[in-house]
Parts: C-alpha cells; structure tokens; sequence
C-alpha cells in the first residue's frame, strides 16, 4: 500500500469544551463540503469552487447560526425557518428534514439522509466513499462504506443493486465500497 498526502480521519477536540449547539454548528462546513463533492447541491452552490464556497458557510455558521442556536427555544419560528433555508442551500437535504432537527444535523444522520434519495449511503471515516445499506430506512448507515472498500468487492455492489432492485448504470461513478446485508 502506498500513501501521499495526509489522511484527516475526523475533527478533533483537542480537549477544547464546547457547548452541544457550538460543536453541532461546526458540523455545518464539513456537511457543505461533502455535500459538495458529492453534487448534491443546487445549481447554484454546485457550480462554485469549494474554496469559494467554504468561507461562505463558515461565515454563516459562526455569524448566524451559532448564536441563533444559542437563543435556544427563543429563536423566533420566521428567523428558523431563513435558517433552515440557508442550511439546505448549503448542506444538500431539505428544508423539512433540518427543521424536524430543529436545526441541529447529527452526524450518523447526515450519512444517511445526505444520498438516500439515490440508494446510498455517505462514509463515515472518508465522506467521499458511497455504501450501500440493506435498507433505504433509518437514521444512521449500517456500516462504513470506506472500510469495505476493495476491487474484489465491486462485483458484490451489482448483486447488491439487484437485490434492491436497482439497476447499476453507469458503473463509473460508483467507488468500490460495497458489503451488502441483503445478499451476505
């Protein structure tokens, strides 16, 4: 195995306390991106650099989101729901779903729901990779899709598509993460 670059696994603490809403908010820019990547965003987002991109939601997140946060069950409903626009602009699910959150988007949840609509699951460790679950249900992926990840398992993501019923169409834009509860 050959390694260049440096690997980010997760964000870090670094023994730094911070409130549920602050460490909830910082989420924000990791899901923009991986939503990015993962062209799930609108036309508009979709079409920008990241590099342009990201700055925006962090400005958003430190300078509108964590203090609306913060005023907690005072936040008036027509402010949530400008914020709960402007996270579906930038983090790729809908509107509904991030004020069903009441604006706060777990992690484990964001995996799942980020690709549902197309059968897929984001990874958790490396949100690039794609899985597959044995159900479009649920609020957190059965697995991490990048840890199943290998050329020999490719073969198993088709049997895997057809035992869901989908059909595999364009196997280039799929990466081979497939482990399968329905056909395992």
């Amino acid at each position: 195995m050959y390694l260049n670059g440096v690997v980010l696994v997760s964000p870090t603490e670094l023994g730094i306390e911070r409130s549920e809403f602050v460490k909830a908010s910082l989420r924000v820019p990791y899901y923009a991106a991986t939503a990015w990547f993962h062209k799930a965003l609108g036309p508009d987002e979709q079409r920008r650099d990241l590099t342009d991109l990201l700055p925006e939601v962090e400005n958003f997140t430190i300078n509108e989101l964590i203090p609306a946060l913060a005023r907690g069950g005072f936040l008036e409903e027509a402010k949530k729901k400008e914020l709960a626009a402007k996270m579906s602009k930038y983090i790729g699910l809908s509107e509904k779903v991030i004020l069903q959150s009441n604006l706060v988007i777990p992690s484990n949840f964001f995996w799942k729901e980020l690709l549902r609509d197309k059968g897929y699951t984001v990874g958790r460790l490396d949100s690039r990779y794609r899985g597959i679950d044995g159900s479009d249900a649920g609020d957190s992926p059965d697995y991490n899709a990048e840890l199943n990840s290998s050329e020999s398992r490719l073969h198993a993501g088709d049997e895997c598509l057809s035992a869901r019923g989908t059909a595999l169409q364009d196997r280039s834009q799929l990466l081979p993460v497939w482990s399968c509860p329905a056909v395992e």
